[in-house]
């Protein structure tokens, strides 16, 4: 499963955006997913640094309707972070459907 996205605004948070990933199913449960992607984004303020973004995750559902994806960012150059070159983020993503 490939993806990709971008993006434009005039003033928002982010000016220009785009992203490219690619996700694999890799057992029985077609729900399953890991992944990975790559992005970047150039801020709508022009002192700000572009960031690039570097994404692992694997979501794994839990029942029909929830699902958790634990997710690791490496993210260099942090647009609102100017005193840091990179940093890591860890998270935990939850999805309920109804």
């Amino acid at each position: 499963m490939w993806f990709t996205r971008a993006g434009w605004s005039d003033g928002w948070h982010a000016d220009r955006a785009a992203a490219i990933g690619a996700g694999w199913r890799p057992t029985e449960n077609y729900n399953d997913l890991f992944g990975i992607g790559l992005g970047w984004a150039q801020p709508a303020n022009s002192l700000l640094r572009d960031r690039y973004t570097s994404e692992v995750f694997y979501r794994f559902q839990i029942t029909p309707n929830l699902a958790l994806t634990p997710d690791l960012q490496y993210i260099v150059d942090p647009s609102f972070n100017p005193n840091q070159n990179s940093i890591w983020v860890v998270s935990l993503r939850t999805r309920i459907t109804f």
